[in-house]
């Protein structure tokens, strides 16, 4: 996906495009015992509850979608897992940038720095999640100094 988002688009795709890459690199998992526990429980108490079948049925698959972390939360704890807590912030800058044209229809147009800013947290969170450690890469060591100095180079012979 990241690949995909250099291609030329919209700042308000790019920003979805990339914003969706980070997305898809960390799988949702699902929520303690006692949580699941908990959630069960609810559901059950459901049955007794006069109201529509319809709005049982909204409320039982809320429920059912708890038992799992939201793609933001995976998000958020892998970021904070890989890059630090304080990085979080900006990637939920830039998720809320990239949720109001989504899901509300505002927010379009203005997104170039969200865009670019989002394409280097995604391209620095592949590099942390396969394990290369974020931030520039330092510079090899000097060659080691022999003990001895070099052999001056010999004179040329001369010509008779």
């Amino acid at each position: 996906m990241i690949n995909d988002s250099l291609f030329p688009a919209s700042p308000d795709a790019l920003l979805v495009i990339r914003v969706s890459a980070i997305e898809v690199l960390f799988p949702t998992s699902k929520r303690g015992d006692d949580d699941r526990t908990l959630l069960s429980k609810l559901t059950e108490t459901l049955e007794p509850i006069e109201t529509a079948p319809a709005a049982k049925e909204l409320v039982r698959d809320t429920l059912r979608r708890s038992a799992e972390e939201s793609i933001g939360e995976a998000c958020r704890r892998r970021i904070t897992e890989l890059l630090g807590a304080e990085r979080v912030k900006e990637f939920t800058a830039l998720y809320n940038a990239r949720s109001r044209p989504v899901h509300l229809g505002k927010g379009r147009g203005g997104n170039s720095e969200n865009a670019s800013k989002a394409l280097a947290l995604a391209t620095e969170l592949i590099y942390a999640d396969l394990g290369f450690a974020p931030g520039p890469v330092p510079p090899p060591p000097p060659a080691p100094e022999s003990e001895s100095p070099a052999p001056a180079p010999e004179e040329p012979a001369a010509r008779p």
